[in-house]
């Protein structure tokens, strides 16, 4: 715990530190302030959809809130933060003494209270001190009730945009919510999508090229195409499908998308994503001291990804107590490594007990930690678990903003969908993957029932096979219900390339 000590000019005194060091590290993360200019190594070319979700808050005049981005480690919130820099120095004119980046994980940085970082930084800056400025700064969680903090420069700091990541969830540290309600809002960081996967490498690699259509198609309405359309579009992602795998395999973090070596991808996975949060994090911010039953419980989770898991079950095999369990389950969730999707019934709001299914948020962690390889590629059961994961998880991700409930429904004699997405603002989505070679759809399976008794719902199968692109009709006791069949290096790619057409529109690119 820091000691302030004030002066009789009510400023702190430098007790651990000289201000000479702290600027130093501050002008080495913010050379604009010099350069006018953001060197490109900090400003990576593609832009997230994070990225223009930040820029519509911060351009909303009437929002007075923080913007938390919360995502696992590695996943590109540190390059975000410094596009927004970028943006508002080249596309604003903002002054660029006006904009602080400062990261709390910097050793030197950790000697001087946040607070007296800041004053020192409008002391010796910033030249004039009404106007407003951006505040960027990353890992909050590294600070002490990073939520109480965060109230306080949010109601004590009106012209200041504060933009923050955690790696670990801040508010989940803290448990302390109600001290934060109305002073902030979240805007998830997931790891990537296959489109931006596919974009980065051509951005980055000089890889090849991503196909890109006139029209922003929605992948839930694919299988209204026309025929010739079918076919442009099967012509003009077929070369992708090699790169599909190596997605699934090591793709989803943008550091390890880069690499041609999977195996030193995964190695690269492990020790900054995996063994950092479960060996460092979960112990500094969680004060999980159980770290070995912790590692157990992920392991668990890989390996199991994606099943059914009764709780019961698993604090059995486990040999850890329920209340345990929960808490470490409540910790991997809160450092973005597991989601949960529960069972839910025809409605979408009934929760079904011990019906829960855990996802890996990324394939890519999974394999790293399995040590799975290129072998795991021919494997049917393996490689199918791997695209259900990355379905569900671009679902989710894709569907963020609009506060959607997702589960996976279960009915009568074991029938099940393996995602549904239900709100408001959505037409019912039943999305089944069957990812094997020759799968032929019968009309008694769940998601036929779903279809039947939800009216207006689009049904989707995601299958492995190119000439598997179609509509399948079927007639449930008089109800004709329509599913669409579309190939899975189709759909996620089609999806992500929807969210970017959009993005791009809505930012006057097109």
């Amino acid at each position: 715990m820091y000691h302030h000590v004030y002066d009789s000019n009510i400023h702190y005194k430098y007790m651990l530190i000289s201000k000479i060091e702290i600027l130093r590290v501050l002008k080495a993360y913010n050379p604009w302030w010099d350069e006018k200019d953001i060197p490109p190594a900090f400003v990576k070319r593609l832009r997230r959809t994070p990225f223009y979700e930040v820029l519509k808050l911060l351009n909303n005049k009437a929002l007075k809130r923080a913007i938390v981005l919360p995502g696992p480690r590695r996943v590109g919130k540190t390059t975000i933060l410094y596009q927004i820099a970028d943006y508002f120095i080249r596309e604003e004119s903002f002054d660029a003494k006006n904009i602080i980046y400062l990261t709390m994980e910097h050793p030197i940085l950790k000697l001087m209270p946040i607070d007296q970082i800041l004053e020192l930084y409008e002391e010796e800056v910033v030249t004039e001190k009404g106007r407003e400025k951006i505040v960027l700064l990353d890992e909050l969680q590294y600070i002490d009730e990073p939520t109480v903090w965060l109230k306080l420069m949010v109601d004590g700091h009106p012209n200041w945009k504060m933009i923050v990541t955690g790696s670990a969830s801040i508010t989940f540290k803290n448990k302390d919510l109600e001290s934060g309600v109305g002073r902030w809002v979240h805007v998830p960081v997931p790891t990537l999508s296959f489109f931006e996967y596919v974009l980065l490498r051509e951005y980055e690699k000089n890889d090849k090229k991503a196909p890109m259509f006139a029209k922003a198609w929605k992948a839930t309405s694919l299988g209204d195409l026309s025929s010739e359309e079918k076919k442009f579009l099967t012509d003009s992602l077929k070369p992708l499908q090699e790169e599909f795998n190596n997605f699934l395999l090591v793709g989803g973090f943008p550091e390890s998308a880069m690499l041609d070596d999977p195996a030193l991808a995964q190695r690269l996975l492990r020790e900054d994503v995996v063994d950092k949060v479960l060996k460092r994090d979960m112990a500094a911010f969680y004060k999980v001291r159980k770290l070995q039953e912790l590692e157990k419980l992920f392991v668990y989770l890989c390996l199991h990804s994606g099943s059914m898991m009764n709780e019961q079950t698993i604090s059995g095999e486990l040999k850890i107590t329920r209340q345990t369990l929960d808490s470490l389950l409540n910790c991997l969730e809160g450092a973005h490594l597991i989601r949960k999707i529960v069972g839910v019934d025809i409605t979408g709001k009934k929760v079904l007990k011990g019906k829960t299914k855990w996802y890996v948020v990324d394939s890519s962690m999974r394999n790293a930690v399995l040590l799975k390889g290129k072998d795991s590629l021919q494997d049917p059961t393996d490689l199918g678990l791997m695209v259900e994961a990355a379905t569900v998880n671009q679902v989710a991700s894709f569907t963020y903003g609009s506060t959607p409930r997702l589960g996976h429904w279960h009915g009568k004699k074991e029938k099940e969908v393996d995602l549904v997405v239900e709100g408001s603002k959505y037409t019912p989505i039943a999305i089944e993957v069957k990812y094997r070679g020759n799968y032929e759809l019968k009309h008694n399976e769940g998601i036929c029932e779903y279809l039947s008794q939800k009216n207006k719902a689009v049904g989707i199968l995601v299958t492995k096979n190119t000439q598997d692109f179609g509509v399948k009709l079927f007639n449930m006791n008089g109800k004709i219900i329509t599913i669409t069949q579309i190939p899975a290096y189709i759909f996620l790619y089609m999806m992500g390339h929807y969210e970017f057409k959009l993005n791009q529109a809505g930012h006057g690119k097109e």
